[in-house]
This record gives structure tokens, C-alpha cells and sequence, in this order.
């Protein structure tokens, strides 16, 4: 049978791969659910959709024009055999390949403008589970000589959908970032390793390579002292990569921005991020 050539239609925008970061309750996937429309999001986390209806009731959310595919993690709590645990994740890992083999064979009319992994940092773990059973304590000759096969799997499926016109957008769980400090003591000078404190000194947990297949990472805060008359105006987000437009490396937004009709848009959000990556395009092609 000869093989079937997939020719992706023209998107409306530029399309890229974007990685959000963030601790819990930073509004990573509150980003995500803002993304273009129609949007695919697939999800580990059980409380996608507390927040999808929570959006919806605040009317900042369409709800249909978002289709959700939840996914859980094997009950490793429970799970007590490898071999078991192995096959549940891989079970789950094809189960979502098959949800997006179709957007990017583009047999989905309408195909989704963006398609939003929350997160990915779950997603990268199933794929390991599957290959391993587990994912601590893995010897360093099982690392070299396998890993590559869940690496590959996890990069190839962000990949695919860029390679066929779809924005993707991964959030990433987050973890305190620590750096090198020299302190002086009474023996004289010694290296220590000092937790930084600042709201977006956060590290990216999950795929180590996520920065070759994303263009633009993010870190998302929340600051409960920050004085605002709102709740989003408490929010904040920093870009500390921008492949396609790296003057924005190091900006940090908080709040709302009035726009010319007099409606407010939520920095801390996909339509406003992308109109600055891409401010000839306005903020409402990505809206």
C-alpha cells in the first residue's frame, strides 16, 4: 500500500509550540484554555475540568468550542508489579495517540486551531512508566539505552501537530529553582545552595528537551500581597524564552490591559502573549 502524503493546510497564524510553567494554583491551565478555538485539550490532571467550568460560569469560556479528553496516571500507589504498571501507561499513552492521529491526519473537521496538553509534564512521565514500570531509579545503562524510545515518542508527538499547522501548548508543573551562593563563614568562604524566593524562579519539571521542540516558554506567578483591586491583576507572567522574537526574554506582565474598545484582556494569557510575539497581527487573530 503506498504511503498516504499529508499536506497541511495553510493556518491563520504562525504556529509554534509554547511550554507554560508554573507551581499549583499559578493558572496554567486557565493559560491554556485561552488559547485559539477550537481547541483539543488533553489532560491528566483531574481538575481540568473544575477550572473549564468555573471559565464557563464566568462567561470567560465558550465550553463547546473545547474538546476535553481526560487521561489518568496508573495507580502506582496500588500497582505493586512493574510488568502491570507498564502496560496501564501504555494503555493510556496509545489511547491518546489515537485522539490525536486524526488532527494530524486531518480527518477532524473542524480541525482544532490549537491543541493543549495539560501537562506535560504528566505526559512525559506516562511515556516513561510505559517504558520503564517506574520513574525513579533507573540505572544510568537503562538511560542510555532506552530512553531515547520514550523521548522520541513524547517529541515526536509535539512534532506532528506543528508539522500540520496546530499551535501546541504544554504546561509544564513547576519546581523551586536553587542557585549557587558563595557565603562567609568563620572557616571562610563556602558554596552553598541557596532556594530562590523571587515569583518567577521556577524550574521547568518534565521532558529535558523541551526546549528543542518549543519555540516560546513562559513561567506563570501569583502574588497574594500584590496590590490590585482584583484577582487578576494578582497574576503574572514572564517570558524567559522567545525564539521567534527574543527582545520579550525577561518581560514580565501582570494584570489587565485596556484595549481601544474598553474591554480588558488578562496578560497573564495566550492572546496576549502571542500579540506580542506578533504585534502585526493584533491581538484579536489569536482570540
Amino acid at each position: 500500500m503506498a504511503e498516504r502524503l499529508i499536506v497541511a493546510k495553510r493556518p491563520r497564524t504562525p504556529v509554534a509550540a509554547y511550554s507554560v510553567v508554573g507551581l499549583e494554583g499559578r493558572g496554567k491551565t486557565r493559560f491554556l484554555l485561552t488559547a485559539p478555538k477550537p481547541l483539543t485539550l488533553v489532560t491528566i490532571d483531574p481538575n481540568s475540568q473544575y477550572v473549564i467550568d468555573a471559565m464557563a460560569k464566568e462567561g470567560a469560556l465558550d465550553a463547546d468550542q473545547v474538546t476535553v479528553h481526560q487521561f489518568r496516571m496508573p495507580s502506582l500507589a496500588f500497582e505493586e508489579d512493574r510488568d502491570d504498571i507498564k502496560d496501564e501507561a501504555m494503555e493510556a499513552w496509545k489511547a491518546i495517540a489515537n485522539v490525536l492521529r486524526p488532527i494530524v491526519q486531518q480527518e477532524v473537521d473542524p480541525r482544532p486551531r490549537a491543541v493543549a496538553l495539560d501537562t506535560g509534564t504528566d505526559l512525559y512521565h506516562l511515556r516513561v512508566l510505559g517504558q520503564f514500570g517506574k520513574l525513579d531509579q533507573i540505572s544510568p545503562e537503562a538511560r542510555r539505552n532506552m530512553m531515547g524510545i520514550p523521548n522520541r515518542a513524547y517529541s515526536g508527538l509535539v512534532e506532528s501537530l506543528l508539522s500540520v499547522g496546530v499551535n501546541v501548548l504544554i504546561a509544564h508543573r513547576g519546581k523551586n529553582a536553587w542557585a549557587d551562593k558563595v557565603i562567609r563563614t568563620q572557616r571562610g568562604e563556602e558554596d552553598t545552595r541557596v532556594m530562590l524566593t523571587g515569583p518567577f524562579d521556577v524550574e521547568r519539571d518534565g521532558f529535558k528537551g523541551t526546549g528543542f521542540i518549543t519555540s516560546v516558554e513562559t513561567v506563570l506567578a501569583f502574588e497574594a500581597e500584590r496590590e490590585s483591586k482584583t484577582l487578576a491583576g494578582k497574576f503574572g507572567m514572564k517570558v524567559v524564552r522567545c525564539g521567534h522574537r527574543p527582545i520579550l526574554i525577561g518581560q514580565e506582565w501582570w494584570g489587565r490591559e485596556k484595549q481601544a474598545d474598553g474591554t480588558r484582556v488578562v496578560k497573564a494569557s495566550f492572546p496576549y502573549l502571542a500579540s506580542q510575539i506578533w504585534p502585526d497581527l493584533g491581538l484579536e487573530a489569536w482570540t
